[in-house]
């Protein structure tokens, strides 16, 4: 009686092709956003977004021509981590988004700094005229609004969330790719062991 013997070895050149390097890529194309600046909001959106959809619709097709199985593919495992990676970029943008907005309403109706109200203040008492004689200025008429919190020192407020805003771009640009770089060596040391 002969003795059959089976070999058998994994090729993952086709599946490296196919599918590891370009969602890889289409990852690193969503970070070519960092790099624009956050005023481009559609085309910053449109880039992520279009990522996005791509590293989807590659999920979809590697689950359609893959076996069913009751189990977690390596390959499924890799594509959940590209979309992860891309939503997180999403997110980055929306907190800048975020950010910038809160710069719009404090600096709204700021017109005359600080240092201008004062100064027609100082020339009115230095008159004796009665706060009825003061010239009026947006924020001398208003006691409330964005121009008050500006006179009161807020100011400061505004400098802190363009200091937040350069933090969050920092981290998006530092942070993400280093967190896709560690989750590939967790991931080919585990797969590949």
């Amino acid at each position: 009686m002969g003795v059959a013997r089976l070999v058998l070895a994994r090729r993952y050149t086709a599946h490296l092709l196919t599918v590891y390097l370009p969602s890889a890529l289409f990852v690193v194309v969503a970070w070519a956003s960092f790099f624009w600046p956050p005023e481009v909001i559609p085309g910053r959106t449109v880039l992520i977004i279009t990522s996005l959809l791509t590293v989807i619709s590659m999920y979809a097709a590697v689950g359609q021509k893959s076996p069913e199985t009751s189990y977690l593919k390596a390959v499924d495992v890799w594509l959940f981590l590209c979309i992860v990676l891309v939503v997180l970029t999403l997110f980055q943008y929306a907190v800048i988004i975020t950010i910038k907005r809160k710069q719009k309403e404090r600096t709204t109706g700021q017109i005359f700094p600080m240092k201008t109200v004062n100064r027609f203040r100082r020339k009115s008492e230095d008159r004796g005229d009665t706060p009825s004689d003061t010239p009026k200025t947006p924020s001398a008429i208003s006691t409330e609004g964005p121009a008050a919190a500006y006179e009161k020192g807020d100011g400061r407020h505004a400098l802190r969330l363009i200091q937040y805003e350069h933090l969050v771009e920092m981290i998006g640009r530092i942070g993400i790719p280093v967190i896709f770089g560690l989750s590939n060596i967790v991931y080919w040391s585990y797969y590949l062991s």
